[in-house]
């Protein structure tokens, strides 16, 4: 993810833009959610990821409380609607004035806190979820619960790795 700072606003975008992105001096790029709904998301997926662990430490090895199953469903349910919710937000586009070279910076930290929190919960929820389900999980369950931990890390590691592209090309 890197930042983009233009004459009328801002946003980011997923991979570094070219000069040839700009068009009529304008760049289209994903805008930023307010940063009052940022910390809002990150309390509350905070929250959820403390419950999760709080009910996975309090059980034993094999052994799973009926009620942390159903703890462990709705938060996944809940974190689920998040991702539905946040799709289109990660579709819109808006168009800022630019000009070349282009102002490129690191996401606020905020943002990639934000991130790194949802992808967390989510992870750690299903990883519980699947474990409750499952006690001794076959190889299917294991796969799908490594691939899905393995997604929300490089997505959550997005702004981090804008980063150190920007800190290499000398932007940041």
């Amino acid at each position: 993810m890197i930042g983009i700072v233009g004459e009328d606003g801002e946003g980011y975008r997923w991979l570094p833009p070219r000069a040839s992105d700009v068009r009529d001096g304008r760049l289209r790029v994903i805008p930023y959610v307010s940063r009052r709904a940022a910390a809002r998301l990150v309390l509350f997926n905070a929250l959820v990821t403390l419950a999760v662990f709080a009910c996975r430490h309090g059980e034993r090895p094999g052994i799973h409380v009926p009620w942390h199953a159903t703890l462990y469903q709705v938060a996944v349910a809940v974190l689920l609607v998040q991702l539905v919710l946040r799709v289109p937000g990660w579709l819109a586009r808006r168009q800022v004035r630019v000009r070349l070279p282009l102002r490129l910076q690191p996401v606020p930290v905020l943002y990639w806190v934000e991130l790194v929190q949802f992808f967390s919960a989510l992870t750690g929820a299903l990883v519980a979820c699947i474990a409750s389900d499952h006690p001794h999980p076959v190889l299917p369950w294991e796969i799908l619960s490594w691939a899905v931990s393995m997604a929300c890390v490089a997505v959550a590691l997005a702004p981090w790795i804008g980063r150190q592209l920007l800190r290499r090309r000398g932007a940041a």
